[in-house]
């Protein structure tokens, strides 16, 4: 619960993100309309064309229509009408079929979605159309045989489909996957690329190019031997499509073979060994005036390997790519680069703050005043006719005259005329504009001279910078060493279950702390995390677990949303806060907040500026919000602390102070830490008596190094943390305790804070009116 807000603005990247998730089901509709369209538009051995009909098979029930309206299209605009009919029919048999049995005893017991049943669907669905048709012609016997093949291979491309669905499912790379799942993913590409390679854009195939850039990005990644491999199964998907022709077999085996062999030299190196050498064979193999097509489209996809970005690059060695490693080890790196990520952005907003400040304070010197009395001269005297006596035969006089004004300019702050002393007050009529342009030149220079200042503070304040990060890292370290282990076993058992709910995960890690805590960070797409049944994972993960958990905390990072478990917590806190803002202002110089931590520790913040109005409005809030932005990111307190005071003596050239109260309460163990800066007593009530936490140290931004005073205390349930700002305390702090004391749980936090804010209003009889903020925690059993 926060009292202020801050808003960041939103970039275009960001944006777009958020439009594609908010229209994620028509982006899914749209994209399996495109990938039915896709595997139906081509055709093998001249008129085959079961690819459609097999991806009908092996889709996802909520997908299949856009699936069958994206088939339906490509087989009416690619084949003849006879053989389209055909396709339209079967694909209409599969959607028939599983909508009549969906749901129904004969889907529980027997077409559970197997991909054996799934293979037969397809091959059943595409054999009796295809039957028909054999049975009407005038060659049945041939007919037949060829429906029959037709029909098995469908049956196969609908087993290959489904076992790609399923890997990709997995989240896995194609090098971690079993061989079988690569295998699958392999001959699905190749079925993809024997339809896109009958697309011809300006006489060029897409799929031949399409093809080639395969082979080039398996060769940079895998080497010789993937490159051969790659080579000769997309040679073989491009063969059937060109069926007579069979040359492109060889070809792509033995350019992927000799871009494999150079691709230790890099992209330049292994693209031309491609080229060159696919360019060689086509041109030995007489293709005529289709030669240049094959070596334009060998020349596209070289260049197509050559303008992949070098992140694009990386993303494929990290994802495709990647190689196994342990689950242990893989937990233990996902889990430091969360928080190493978490801090890093909570600093760079801090960084890019203040760096801003900096450079254009840094762009303004100061200079001396003697610069602002020869500016003067210069500008005032030069037109005086006693300019050549003042200045030349009666210079020192003249210069110490003016010497003799800065004490009464650093006392005032302005002149006149009269502060002229000899020989100037003698003679000089001029004085009044004199004293007209010092007094102006001499507010510009005191600027200059006070952000000069602020530039050599931000130099100093570098240290203090420097001695937080420390901290930061060491605080890390400490708690990476309280993680006791990673539990292997668990982690599969967790990555089956979710392979079973269909859900893909691209990282996961279960690991125990030194109070034998489990924790479970799971890694997944944002389209995915967007369809994740929370309540249900946690009550499955609590049974799968043997444990508690509560449910998960979501973070959006770079690669996507992470879900961290945690085992539920002994505790809860139940949080109340009331203000009130001083006449005359409006805004609080009060800021408060009230959040859990992903550790499961409740914290309490208050923070109160100097003086009232906008200005402390302004210092407060920067502090709740960068304090609490850090204890977010799993930054330690004390170098939170030293981060934010750092952060406020750098913000701006006029002086800037904020006082801080904070209460960390841990939820498993009741221990609560209290830090504090200038504040005003925070008042405990603990196991039925009332007492107080006091300050003595300064608030924050005043110093170049700051020195919270912390204290630690053991709650229990029903005990009470009451803080208040000092408009609170000005009339005596004993009515406060005891009006705690004698508070009845039953009437409600919000009643306590409400009643003291305003009793603390009435006592006032000072006229003198100030902000008031009373923010209260409960310690209650997590039921």
């Amino acid at each position: 619960m926060k009292n202020r807000t801050d808003f960041v603005g939103v970039g275009v990247l960001q944006q777009a993100r958020q439009n594609l998730r908010t229209f994620n089901d028509i982006v899914q509709y749209v994209f399996w309309i495109v990938a039915g369209l896709l595997v139906s538009i081509g055709n093998m051995l001249i008129s085959v064309s079961p690819f459609g009909v097999a991806l009908c098979a092996a889709c996802p029930k909520k997908k299949l229509v856009p699936v069958t309206m994206g088939v339906i299209f490509g087989s009416l605009i690619n084949l003849t009408a006879s053989l389209s009919m055909k396709y339209v029919a079967a694909c209409l048999i599969v959607g028939v079929v599983r909508w009549a049995v969906s749901g129904s005893m004969l889907r529980e017991n027997f077409l559970k979605r197997t991909n054996l049943t799934i293979a037969l669907l397809a091959a059943g669905s595409l054999f009796l159309p295809s039957i028909v048709i054999a049975l009407a012609g005038s060659y049945i016997g041939y007919d037949t045989a060829m429906a029959f093949a037709e029909s098995v291979m469908a049956g196969g491309a609908a087993y290959f489909f489904a076992r790609t669905i399923q890997s990709f499912n997995m989240g896995q790379s194609i090098i971690t996957l079993k061989k079988t799942d690569a295998a699958c993913i392999v001959m699905s590409m190749c079925m993809l690329l024997i339809s896109l390679t009958g697309v011809n854009i300006a006489g060029l195939s897409v799929g031949r190019i399409l093809a080639g850039s395969v082979v080039l990005i398996c060769s940079l990644m895998g080497g010789a031997s993937i490159a051969a491999a790659a080579g000769a199964a997309c040679g073989t998907a491009v063969t059937l499509a060109m069926f007579p022709d069979c040359i492109q077999l060889g070809v792509l085996s033995i350019s992927g073979l000799a871009s494999g062999i150079f691709s230790p030299l890099g992209r330049i190196a292994c693209a031309s060994a491609y080229f060159i050498t696919a360019s060689g064979m086509n041109t030995l193999a007489g293709y005529g005036p289709k030669l240049s097509i094959l070596i334009i489209e060998g020349a596209l996809s070289a260049v197509i390997l050559l303008l992949i970005p070098k992140n694009g690059i990386k993303w494929l060695k990290n994802t495709v790519f990647r190689p196994p490693e342990p689950f242990g080890a893989k937990g233990a790196k996902e889990l430091l680069l969360a928080k190493v990520s978490d801090a890093s952005n909570a600093l760079a907003d801090i960084a890019d703050t203040t760096r801003q400040v900096s450079k254009k304070i840094e762009k303004m010197k100061a200079g001396s005043v003697g610069q602002v009395y020869n500016k003067a001269i210069d500008t005032v005297c030069k037109s005086c006719r006693m300019k050549n006596r003042c200045w030349q035969q009666e210079y020192s006089d003249c210069i110490n005259a003016f010497n003799n004004l800065t004490p009464v300019l650093r006392k005032n702050g302005t002149l006149t005329p009269e502060d002229f002393t000899y020989p100037l007050s003698v003679r000089c009529n001029r004085r009044e504009a004199l004293s007209e342009f010092i007094n102006k030149e001499w507010i510009d220079f005191k600027e200059k001279e006070g952000m000069s200042r602020k530039v050599a503070r931000v130099r100093s304040v570098v240290t203090d910078q420097f001695e937080g990060l420390s901290d930061m890292l060491g605080g890390f370290a400490k708690e990476l060493r309280e993680i006791t282990s990673f539990d292997d076993c668990l982690t599969q058992r967790v990555q089956d279950y979710l392979n079973s709910i269909g859900i893909e995960s691209e990282s996961t890690s279960c690991y125990r702390d030194t109070n034998d805590m489990v924790f479970i960070q799971i890694y997944t797409d944002s389209l995915t995390a967007k369809r994740i049944d929370k309540d249900a994972m946690v009550s499955e993960l609590s049974q799968l677990c043997e444990c508690d958990f509560s449910l998960p905390e979501e973070t959006e990072c770079t690669s996507g949303v992470r879900f961290i478990f945690r085992e539920k917590a002994l505790y809860t806190m139940e949080f109340a806060v009331s203000q009130h803002i001083c006449q005359g202002s409006k805004l609080c110089g009060d800021s408060c907040s009230s959040f859990m931590s992903r550790k499961s520790v409740a914290h309490m913040l208050l923070s109160d500026g100097m003086g009232s109005g906008a200005g402390a409005a302004v210092d407060s809030a920067m502090t709740v919000s960068l304090i609490s932005r850090l204890i977010e990111a799993d930054v330690g307190y004390e170098p939170t602390l030293k981060i934010v005071n750092s952060a406020l003596l750098v913000k701006s050239g006029e002086e800037s102070l904020s006082t801080v109260d904070l209460a960390a309460v841990n939820l498993y163990t009741g221990e609560t830490k209290f830090y504090k800066a200038g504040a005003a007593p925070t008042f405990l009530r603990r196991g039925g008596k009332t007492g107080f936490v006091e300050s003595t140290s300064m608030p924050v931004g005043i110093l170049n190094a700051v020195d919270c005073e912390k204290s630690t205390i053991k709650l229990s349930e029903g005990d009470i943390i009451l803080m208040v700002s000092d408009g609170a305390t000005a009339t005596g702090m004993e009515w406060i305790r005891k009006t705690l004391e004698r508070f009845d749980e039953n009437d409600g936090l919000q009643s306590l804070c409400d009643d003291i804010a305003s009793t603390a209003r009435i006592k006032r009889n000072d006229s003198h009116d100030d902000d008031i903020t009373v923010l209260a925690g409960m310690l209650k059993i997590d039921s």
